[in-house]
């Protein structure tokens, strides 16, 4: 749930209609005004995104053995292949944050203000700028391969994983370049159907990987490269008039785009740090449950960024036009909406997060439970209670970039991930499920206090700068 990953909202800032009313009053719903003010191409992201979304916990299902139950042995499945795939997962997400950060979101900002002619040269440097991100993970994961140290310490399951997500990066990167890069362009329909196309592949092979036997980290991230390569030469090969690679271009993009980055990267880090930390502080087997449970958890992921698609646009508008007064009421309204779905989501996993997991992980995560936690589970219920403060965290995180305050959303994911760290040093257990759970919602809700507490020091920066005129 990285705060810097809600794409769709420039792009539905580009199809909204005018906002033509306030939020207060009014006869209908905010649910019903926020479905009516919806542009069918969100509809179309979404849907893509949660596509998305539901492969990757087919995969976490898949790793953790839920579709070979009653078979044991390799290539059916295990909580430790599923922990190195989590550990090797969250390394991929927090490179991506940092790609994100100085290719694809200012390649959605600067690509709408490009005149026509010009758009295709900055294409061609932010693919390519996108390539040398892709091939400098690529060659760091091969020297920390080869470094001694890394060898006499880690196994060789792990190194693998390692040779292969290196591998794996450039086509990771650059498809993601192309999703993004469609959607600035305001096809989104033409990218729904790619990310389609993709999951359609990536499914078919993880079938096939289940009745061959072959289910480990390793192969997992191998038809994730097939599947993006295929997409992405079909994407690039439809594509490829629209891209010009201007040498004497290339510099003066790359500058700006380090420049308006380094705030996102910043945050976008240290989120992903917090989001997937707990998965290489904990023993792989551990981790693999820690990461199904998290995962169930994360299924409120697809109405965050929906939710939050609508708000980022529209919270950004309403300060130019009404200042803070019109930016908080909308931010109430959108946090009231938030805070309620995730209060309800919260409840039932507290009561149902258990039988939820043991329904969607089977018989290697009861039986995980029943040796360690004495047959029971907490760890989705207390992980459920973290949601809220995700839910506000976004909203809030809305305001600050409203605002113009990237930093302030920097420095909260900051105080959010060294309370994570400070939950994990502190602990008298150790690095345990437990400890990884409370350090999460320690996590989360000093994040979102953090947020709380800069979006208020802005207002009355605002009001003492109003005063002085």
């Amino acid at each position: 749930m990285s705060q810097a990953s809600d794409e769709n909202a420039l792009v539905e800032s580009a199809f909204e209609p005018p906002l033509s009313s306030s939020f207060e009053g009014g006869k209908s719903s905010l649910f019903s005004k926020l479905r009516t003010r919806l542009p069918m191409v969100v509809f179309w992201a979404l849907a893509a995104q949660g596509v998305i979304s539901l492969s990757r916990f087919l995969t976490t299902m898949t790793l953790g053995g839920r579709f070979s139950s009653g078979h044991e042995g390799v290539g059916r499945g295990s909580l430790e292949q599923l922990g190195y795939y989590a550990g090797a997962f969250s390394a991929l997400m927090m490179i991506s944050a940092v790609h994100e950060a100085f290719v694809t979101t200012p390649l959605t900002v600067f690509l709408q203000s490009e005149k026509t002619g010009k758009r295709r040269s900055l294409s061609g440097s932010l693919m390519l700028g996108s390539l040398f991100v892709g091939l400098l993970v690529a060659v760091a994961g091969l020297v920390l391969l080869m470094a001694k140290p890394f060898i006499a310490v880690e196994n060789h399951n792990i190194a693998m994983v390692v040779v292969v997500v290196a591998v794996l990066a450039p086509f990771q990167f650059l498809r993601e370049f192309s999703r993004r890069w469609l959607l600035a362009s305001h096809q989104v329909l033409t990218s729904a159907i790619f990310e389609f196309l993709y999951v359609s592949l990536y499914l078919l092979m993880l079938a096939g990987l289940v009745c061959f036997a072959q289910i480990s980290a390793i192969a997992t991230f191998v038809i994730v490269g097939i599947a993006n390569a295929v997409v992405l030469g079909i994407w690039y090969a439809a594509n490829r008039k629209r891209f010009r690679i201007k040498r004497k271009k290339v510099p003066a993009h790359f500058a700006r785009n380090i420049g308006y980055g380094k705030w996102v990267a910043g945050e976008n880090v240290c989120s992903t740090l917090t989001m997937y930390l707990c998965n290489w502080l904990l023993v792989p087997e551990a981790a693999g449950v820690f990461f199904g449970c998290f995962s169930i958890m994360q299924l409120a992921n697809p109405f965050l960024l929906g939710v939050c698609s609508i708000l980022a646009p529209r919270s950004a508008r309403e300060f130019a036009n009404r200042g803070f007064n019109g930016l908080i009421r909308i931010l109430a309204n959108y946090g009231a909406f938030v805070l309620s779905v995730l209060l309800l989501v919260t409840v039932f996993l507290w009561f149902q997060g258990e039988w939820l997991t043991n329904l969607l992980f089977g018989e290697r995560f009861i039986e995980y439970f029943a040796q360690q936690h004495a047959g029971s589970n907490p760890i989705t219920a207390l992980l459920g209670l973290s949601l809220p403060f995700l839910g506000v965290s976004f909203v809030l995180t809305c305001g600050l970039h409203a605002v113009k305050r990237p930093h302030y959303s920097f420095f909260s994911a900051v105080v959010g991930l060294v309370v994570l760290g400070a939950g994990f040093l502190l602990s008298p257990a150790g690095p345990t499920l437990t400890t990884a759970a409370w350090s999460f919602i320690a996590a989360a809700f000093a994040n979102m206090s953090s947020r709380f507490f800069f979006l208020y020091q802005t207002a009355r920066e605002t009001q003492a700068e109003l005063a002085d005129q």
